[in-house]
């Protein structure tokens, strides 16, 4: 029994010193856990304490003041996920309470750490955040260097002097920290007006420090001179703490300038705010220099003192032989400029929109060097600053106000040379050198004012100042353009009144007659800027398709009505002997406007003549009236002198059998087609070369049962593998698109030839050239010579618009061109006068009805009809089909010819298109 109880004391005493092996093991771990804390809230209640200190302007030798902006620009989030995966509590006993102290201080310090974030930088401006870091980091230099000066003046009343100015400095330090949660959307006028009184108090310490170096007269010559400049190195800081402060100041000038005004009710304080800029801007013109000299201050005992001196005054040559660079750099570009535009002009001969892009950039080069010296400047005042050569800064100001002189005097001598263009003058020699003077003279007088504010802007920046000195550049800008446009009087008036209604000619010369003109021209002036602007930019783009297309219809909305010419008739005899110049005829030859469309053609065929394509089919479609045909002639005579074959056959309405086609080629072909292409491949070894035109091959098919046999057999011959013949096949572009979705567009020939539509030049040219050969005058009707200035009666100005409006209305068709010529004509004998091309209402085609529509869509899709084929191609009653002709015929918009078939009229080509089209009975 005794030995059972001692066994059960002993597992019972076994079991308690394992369980105190295993909590004194836990706890140790634990403690580690703790101590870790600990150190935490250790290191965060240190930080914190120096944060606070900073701001609260006290100094601190055991820490650097720009640690302080890594703390708060720190992230938090780590040390706040990090703090997540610690336990919130212990299991040891003994050390739970102590952790829960320890963690509850950690998370009080990130807590307390994060609001002093948000107050000093998350929620500050960032030029707020700047001058935090530029004053501390300008305290933490001071710093080093105070702790030598220190004990040099130990005893002495400089000692007296520099801890005086230190805690002045301190001061300023604190209650910049202190003021920054105010910069807010939110500050208040009291707010802004307790910036204003610390900036004005550290403008007055600069100003102050330069008399307390009198404190110095004691010491010894050495320890004088080096604490001199021990308080050199105090009024640079000071003139950075006065720098932030005035940045601050016009932060609150231009984000709050209604509540900044507040704080300058009366005409004394403005006076008064005017005043401390003055010595604010002189105090950083003095920073500036003090800065430029800050390593020398820093370097006086250094044993390399002279070689810094020397290195310093290298980077100093090499800013200035920058400089010198620039300017060598810009006076060449012009050089350069001028001889790149003759290369692109030189090789833009020939090409339409190069040429006008030659015409934009032609006056580039005058230009360039101003503006290379514009922005190299502003590099140069990157490299400058990144290299602390702050004397050469100013001198940036006064080169960009030369390149502003060149700039605006240029300006100067472009609007006078305009202004006089506009008035009808021409200038001579003299007269060009009495404007270069005068946009001289006056561009002098506009940067009187501007350097100052150039200046201001500069060392200052937006203030109060700064928007007097913009109200005197203003004013003095009128007067420059007073002195600039006092000479041109007579000029001016007439240039003015090229844009004003011609009833207001008298008022115009009469207002600005005498003194008045010195006030009210350049009041006026900056009206006839903007339009001479316009004007040059008119005659710029009026080079450009898509201007003059818009310049024309914008000229027909204000033209609603056709004047002077709708109530004249032509002298028929005259009229038609005229229109033959204009119409297709066999016994008047008319001039041909080369185009790239007959090049094309020629080089396809020239490529096959010489072996480098073996591909021997070519469809050439386009609209109707596109130039088709005479192209097709154009390149056949060109080839009449070669040894080659030319065959060119029209054919017929409507050819749409085999035998039709069979019987129409065998002549020429020389073959018989009766058994297809058979006899054409063994005859094609003997054959010599020969090229092919078919020419209008919309008449070799209609839209029936059947009706495809031509076409057909036309793809039988030209897909016969022949080595001698080259086929050219031209068709109407509506009929192609029918084919093409039947055949499939890329499986018939060989090579696709879409007609361009012709430029403006060549319309003008087409229709130009064939009036010449008529003997006929050109006179334009008033409508086309009612503009004002130079251009008033300009026969060639109503020539431009004429033609302008000609071809947006045609979309460059040449066929479509010459009816357009046709219809805008009044025919006297020897002279025909020019209104606007005739104008198609297409409204009344909306209401005719839907069954109507597919017969003219079918006499779209082949050109031309009879009346049998059009029953035949839609299926419609004949008794129907001739009500949709009738009906054409009322409008006007179907012409029928003398064998009887049927034809969209050009001029209603375009419209009837569109509706179709948009009905979805097209194939294009």
């Amino acid at each position: 029994m005794v030995f059972g109880t001692c066994l059960l004391l002993t597992i019972s005493q076994s079991a308690s010193a394992q369980e105190s092996a295993a909590a004194g093991g836990l706890c140790q771990d634990e403690a580690v856990l703790l101590s870790k804390a600990q150190r935490r809230a250790e290191k965060l209640d240190t930080t914190l304490n120096q944060i606070k200190a900073v701001m609260a302007g006290e100094q601190h030798r055991d820490f650097a003041l720009s640690d302080v902006i890594d703390v708060l620009d720190s992230d938090l989030t780590a040390a706040e996920e990090s703090m997540r995966s610690w336990p919130e509590s212990l299991a040891c006993g003994e050390l739970r309470a102590d952790y829960t102290a320890a963690r509850g201080n950690v998370e009080a310090n990130l807590v307390e750490l994060e609001v002093l974030q948000q107050n000093y930088w998350v929620a500050l401006p960032e030029v707020a955040r700047q001058g935090l870091r530029d004053i501390l980091g300008a305290f933490q230099t001071l710093r080093e260097s105070f702790s030598t000066s220190s004990a040099m003046s130990r005893g002495t009343p400089a000692d007296g002097a520099l801890e005086n100015s230190l805690a002045e400095l301190d001061k300023l330090r604190s209650a910049y920290a202190t003021l920054l949660p105010t910069l807010d959307a939110d500050i208040s006028s009291a707010e802004i007006q307790t910036w204003l009184n610390r900036w004005r108090e550290a403008v007055a310490l600069v100003a102050s420090l330069e008399a307390r170096e009198d404190t110095l007269e004691q010491l010894s010559p050495q320890s004088q001179f080096d604490l001199q400049n021990h308080f050199k190195l105090l009024a640079l800081t000071a003139g950075k703490v006065a720098i932030v402060f005035n940045r601050i100041r016009a932060h609150l000038w231009t984000e709050h300038r209604k509540d900044f005004l507040k704080v300058l009710p009366r005409l004394e304080d403005r006076a008064q705010m005017l005043g401390d800029e003055a010595l604010a801007m002189k105090n950083g013109v003095h920073w500036l220099y003090l800065n430029t000299l800050a390593g020398q201050f820093s370097t006086q005992h250094r044993e390399d003192a002279l070689l810094w001196r020397i290195l310093l005054g290298i980077e100093y040559l090499l800013g200035l032989g920058a400089f010198a660079v620039l300017a060598l750099v810009a006076n060449r570009s012009q050089t350069m400029g001028e001889a790149w535009q003759q290369r692109f002009a030189l090789h833009s001969r020939g090409n339409r929109n190069r040429i006008q892009i030659v015409r934009l950039t032609s006056g580039l080069p005058r230009w360039l060097p101003w503006i290379i010296g514009w922005f190299g400047l502003d590099l140069l005042e990157q490299i400058l600053i990144d290299n602390k050569l702050f004397l050469l800064l100013p001198i940036l100001p006064l080169a960009k106000l030369f390149v502003l002189y060149g700039f605006l005097r240029l300006c100067g001598v472009w609007f006078l040379q305009r202004m006089t263009e506009l008035a009808g003058v021409y200038l001579q020699d003299e007269q060009q050198k009495a404007i270069w003077r005068g946009a001289s003279n006056a561009t002098l007088i506009v940067l009187l004012p501007l350097f100052t504010e150039v200046v201001y802007d500069l060392i200052i920046g937006p203030s109060l100042t700064l928007r007097l000195l913009d109200i005197v550049s203003l004013v003095t800008l009128l007067i420059a353009f007073g002195v600039l446009l006092k000479p041109w009087e007579t000029e001016f008036v007439k240039a003015l009144e090229y844009f004003l209604p011609e009833r207001l000619n008298a008022t115009c010369e009469r207002i600005f007659r005498g003194f008045r003109f010195l006030i009210l021209a350049p009041l006026s002036a900056p009206l006839l800027v903007l339009m001479t602007l316009l004007s040059f930019l008119h005659k710029l783009f009026v080079h450009f398709d898509w201007y003059r297309r818009l310049m024309a219809r914008s000229f027909l909305l204000r033209s609603t009505v056709q004047e002077g010419i709708a109530d004249k008739v032509s002298d028929e005899k005259a009229f038609n002997d005229y229109q033959q110049w204009f119409r297709t005829s066999e016994n008047r030859e008319t001039p041909f406007i080369r185009n790239e469309l007959a090049d094309r053609l020629q080089k396809h065929i020239s490529d096959w003549l010489a072996e480098r394509s073996e591909e021997n089919t070519l469809l050439l479609y386009g609209e109707r009236g596109a130039g088709k045909t005479s192209s097709l002639l154009r390149v056949a005579s060109q080839g009449a002198d070669a040894d080659i074959a030319l065959i060119h056959v029209d054919v017929p309405a409507k050819t749409n059998t085999k035998a039709q086609l069979a019987a129409l080629l065998e002549p020429l072909l020389g073959v018989s087609l009766a058994d297809g292409p058979s006899e054409l491949v063994r005859s094609d070894e003997d054959r010599p070369t020969t090229v092919v035109m078919i020419d209008n091959a919309q008449n070799l098919f209609l839209r029936s049962v059947g009706g495809l046999a031509g076409w057909e057999f036309l793809l039988t011959l030209t897909r016969s593998r022949l080595r001698n013949v080259f086929w050219v096949v031209s068709i109407d572009s509506q009929s192609w698109a029918y084919l093409a979705n039947v055949f499939g567009r890329y499986h018939q020939f060989n090579i696709l030839l879409q007609c361009p539509r012709w430029s403006q030049g060549d319309i003008r040219s087409l229709i130009l050239s064939r009036n010449q050969l008529s003997g006929y005058k050109i006179t334009y009707d008033q409508i086309l010579l009612s503009t004002r200035g130079p251009e008033a009666g300009s026969l060639r100005n109503a020539e431009q618009l004429y033609f302008s409006l000609l071809w947006d209305a045609c979309k460059g068709c040449p066929g479509l061109a010459l009816e357009l010529w046709l219809s805008s004509l009044v025919v006297r004998p020897g002279a025909v006068n020019v209104g606007l091309p005739e104008e198609t209402n297409a409204a009344a085609l909306e209401r005719l009805g839907e069954d109507r529509f597919f017969v003219y869509a079918a006499l779209l899709i082949h050109e031309n009809l009879s009346t049998t084929e059009l029953v035949e191609s839609t299926a419609i009653p004949e008794s129907q089909v001739r009500s949709a002709l009738r009906k054409g015929f009322e409008l006007g918009f179907i012409r029928r010819s003398v064998d009887r078939r049927y034809r969209i009229e050009p001029m209603w080509y375009y419209p009837i298109t569109r509706l179709l089209a948009r009905k979805n009975l097209l194939h294009e």
